[in-house]
């Protein structure tokens, strides 16, 4: 694979935003209610025809998925993107050529027009060497009112292996939802964790999964995909 060179501190040359303004979110003042709410500008919800899932923006115009969702029918026209309550229409898919099954399963969905940063925030992309291991990370999950989160603790190899009895490919992201009494089930979005107060997606899938007490939960690796997203957004400006 060619090697697409992404700097350190979110200096990403090929964004079409300023490198700063990736991963914040927005503070959502309503009235008459005490509570302020945040909104994640950057989770978004890719739709069509019998269902939608939350997918994430990281630049302008290109959402990051799971490949799985899409690959059924990846017929643009079919498809549109909620971006902060502001529909877009898809230009089109892009889908990582060794997607088989659960491995590899990441695709890029290019919106048909940009939109204004100065309103929205992509997330940030991870750096190459962050790992995220041991922290506190979110999952976010569509429900038919809201977006609601579940903490969860990205494991190292060994503790992933001892819980699952096999060994992590590289493009994978290994995580133990907390807090759980028992299994539940849901429609399960991004993995998100927080570097530097900055929100980074280093997660993706999309199927509904069963979280369980002491079950670690697979995603697919952004980090593992840097060069091909760099070199997805590089083909097709």
């Amino acid at each position: 694979m060619t090697n697409y060179p992404i700097t350190n501190e979110y200096d990403h040359p090929s964004l079409t935003f300023p490198a700063a303004q990736c991963g914040n979110t927005v503070p959502n003042a309503i009235v008459g209610r005490a509570v302020h709410e945040t909104r994640y500008t950057w989770l978004v919800r890719l739709k069509k025809f019998g269902g939608d899932g939350l997918c994430v923006l990281v630049d302008s115009n290109w959402v990051l998925t799971a490949a799985s969702f899409i690959a059924r029918d990846k017929n643009p026209s079919l498809w549109n993107v909620l971006v902060d309550n502001n529909p877009y229409g898809v230009d089109k898919f892009v889908v990582d050529i060794s997607f088989r099954g659960e491995k590899h399963d990441i695709a890029m969905v290019k919106l048909d027009r940009g939109v204004a940063i100065s309103e929205v925030s992509p997330a940030c992309l991870p750096d190459y060497n962050e790992d995220f291991i041991g922290q506190t990370c979110i999952i976010f999950q569509r429900t038919e009112t809201r977006n609601e989160t579940t903490l969860v603790q990205v494991l190292d190899n060994v503790s992933c292996f001892r819980a699952l009895d096999r060994q992590l490919e590289r493009f994978e992201l290994c995580a133990m939802v907390k807090g759980l009494d028992s299994c539940q089930s849901g429609e399960t979005g991004p993995v998100m964790c927080q570097s530097r107060d900055r929100w980074v997606v280093v997660g993706v899938v999309h199927n509904n999964v069963t979280y369980c007490p002491d079950t670690p939960l697979l995603f697919t690796k952004v980090s593992y995909y840097l060069n091909w997203i760099q070199k997805v957004k590089q083909l097709y400006t």
